[in-house]
C-alpha cells in the first residue's frame, strides 16, 4: 500500500474510534441496568412485607426484557385490569388489606341471628357474607360482620349457607342458642309461629336488652307486639321486607321502626246533653282518643341506649337500598309493590308463550324476554328517586308508534284498573278485612 493511502486509512480509524468507544460504553451499560433493575427487585422484595408484593407484582418489561414503552404501558394497563378482575382468593386478601387502611375501633360489630332458615333468612345472611364484606360492610354501613348463627331448620339452606361461609356460619339447634350468640337476631318464621317462639325466648331470658336489635320479617307482624313480646327497648324493634335479591345486594328493602314512645290512650270526654244525640254515632265507634307519635321523633337514637345500636338502616343500605316506612299504614301500602313479583312473572310466561306459539324456540324467546324485561327496568331505576321518571319514560314512547300503540290498548283493555284492584285487594288481605280474592 503506498504510504500516502496508509495514512489516510489511519486517519480514518482514528476519527471513527470515539464512536467506536462511545457505542461500546452505550451498550455496555444498557447490559448493565437491565441485569441490575432485577436484582434491586429482588433485594426490594426482600425486605417488602408479603401482603404488598401481592399487589406490586406487576409484569417489568421495560428496561428488563425490552426497551419498548409502547410495551411497558400495556403491560401496565393490563396489571391495572388483573387487579379488577380478581380471584375469590385474592380478592379475601386484597379485602383484608384494604380493611387495615380502617380504624376498626370506628365500626360496630355485627353477631347476625337467624330463627328460621327459609329463602329470605339465607339471602339476607348471603348478602353479609358475601365477599368483600367486611370492606363493603365497613364503608358503606360502618359495620363489622363477627359472625352468622342460624338455626337448622330449613335444613337444606342452613347447610348451603354453612357450606358457602365455613368461617363465619355456625348452625344451632335451637333459638335460645341463636339469640345467645348475636346481637342482631332476625325473626323469619311462620306467622302463626312468632308468639310461641317469642315467648320461649322471654321465658329463657336470653334477651339483652342493653345490646339485641330485634329485626321481624314476618309480613304481618306488629312492631307493638313485638316489643311487648320480646320486652326489648323500643329503639330496639324493627319490622322488615325484603326479596330474594338481597342476596345478590339489590333491590330494596322496607323498614319500620318503633315509634319514640307508645300511642296514649285517653279517655274520650262525656257529650254533654245537648251534643249527646248529635254525637251518638261517633260515641259508638270512637271511645278513646289516640295520640300517635310516630312523627314526632322517631331516631334510632334514644335516650342512654345509642351506644351499641346497630344501625339498620344504613345496613340494608348496603345490601342494596332502603325505604323507611313511618306507620304501620304505610309499611302495608309499601309492602304491596313487592307482592306485584308474581304477576311481573306471568306477564313475562305470556310474553314467552305468545312467542314460542308464533314460532319462537323456546330457548331463544325465554333468554330474549329476560334480557328484554332486564334493559327496560335499568332504565326505569335510572334516577328513580325523581317522582315524575316513570312518566318520562312513558311520554318518551314515539306518538302513534308501536310501544305507545301498545300501552293505548292495555288502557283501552282495562288491565291497569285491574292492577289497581289486585293491589287494593292484597292490602285488605294484610289489613285482616278480606281473603284477598277477587270476584271471577
Amino acid at each position: 500500500m503506498h504510504p500516502s493511502s496508509l495514512d489516510q486509512h489511519t486517519t480514518r480509524i482514528d476519527r471513527r474510534r470515539p464512536i467506536i468507544i462511545i457505542t461500546c460504553f452505550f451498550i455496555l451499560f444498557i447490559f448493565i441496568i437491565g441485569t441490575a433493575i432485577p436484582a434491586v427487585d429482588a433485594f426490594c422484595d426482600s425486605w417488602r412485607p408479603k401482603h404488598i408484593n401481592l399487589h406490586l407484582q406487576q409484569p417489568r418489561t421495560f428496561g428488563a426484557k425490552s426497551s419498548n414503552p409502547k410495551l411497558f404501558i400495556a403491560s401496565h394497563y393490563q396489571s391495572l385490569t388483573k387487579k379488577m378482575t380478581l380471584t375469590s382468593t385474592e380478592m379475601k386478601m386484597s379485602d383484608i388489606d384494604n380493611t387495615n387502611c380502617i380504624d376498626s375501633s370506628t365500626l360496630t360489630q355485627i353477631k347476625a341471628g337467624f330463627i328460621g332458615c327459609g329463602t329470605i333468612a339465607s339471602s339476607i345472611a348471603t348478602a353479609l357474607a358475601t365477599p368483600p364484606h367486611s370492606t363493603h360492610l365497613a364503608q358503606h354501613a360502618g359495620l363489622s360482620l363477627h359472625s352468622i348463627s342460624v338455626t337448622k331448620r330449613s335444613e337444606s339452606k342452613s347447610s348451603k349457607l354453612k357450606q358457602s361461609f365455613p368461617d363465619i356460619v355456625t348452625i344451632y339447634d335451637s333459638a335460645s342458642d341463636v339469640v345467645h350468640n348475636s346481637n342482631v337476631v332476625f325473626l323469619c318464621v311462620l306467622p302463626q309461629q312468632v308468639e310461641k317462639v317469642l315467648d320461649e325466648l322471654k321465658k329463657a331470658n336470653v334477651w339483652r336488652k342493653e345490646e339485641h336489635t330485634l329485626v321481624s320479617l314476618v309480613a304481618t307482624s306488629n312492631v307493638e307486639e313485638l316489643i311487648l313480646q320480646s320486652n326489648l327497648p323500643r329503639s330496639r324493634v324493627y319490622k322488615m321486607i325484603c326479596l330474594p335479591s338481597i342476596a345478590k345486594r339489590e333491590g330494596c328493602a322496607l323498614l319500620q321502626r318503633a315509634p319514640s314512645s307508645a300511642p296514649i290512650a285517653l279517655p274520650s270526654q262525656s257529650p254533654t246533653d245537648d251534643s249527646r244525640n248529635n254525637n251518638s254515632a261517633n260515641d259508638k265507634n270512637e271511645q278513646h282518643t289516640f295520640i300517635d307519635n310516630t312523627d314526632a321523633n322517631n331516631s334510632l337514637n334514644e335516650g342512654n341506649d345509642n351506644n351499641n345500636n346497630i344501625d339498620i338502616k344504613a345496613m340494608l343500605m348496603a345490601l342494596g337500598g332502603c325505604v323507611e316506612c313511618r306507620n304501620d299504614t304505610i309499611m302495608n301500602t309499601m309492602m304491596i309493590t313487592s307482592c306485584m313479583m308474581g304477576p311481573l312473572y306471568g306477564v313475562m310466561r305470556a310474553n314467552r308463550d305468545w312467542l314460542v306459539k308464533n314460532g319462537v324456540t323456546p330457548e331463544d324467546a325465554s333468554y330474549f324476554v329476560g334480557r328484554s324485561y332486564l334493559s327496560m327496568v335499568q332504565d326505569a331505576e335510572r334516577n328513580c328517586q325523581d317522582p315524575k321518571r316513570f312518566d318520562d319514560l312513558i311520554e318518551e314512547q314515539t306518538p302513534g308508534g308501536l310501544n305507545e300503540q301498545s300501552l293505548r290498548n292495555l288502557e283501552k283493555q282495562k288491565v291497569f284498573e285491574s292492577y289497581d284492584r289486585t293491589m287494593d285487594a292484597i292490602l285488605s288481605r294484610l289489613q285482616g278485612t278480606s281473603d284477598g280474592s277477587l270476584p271471577s
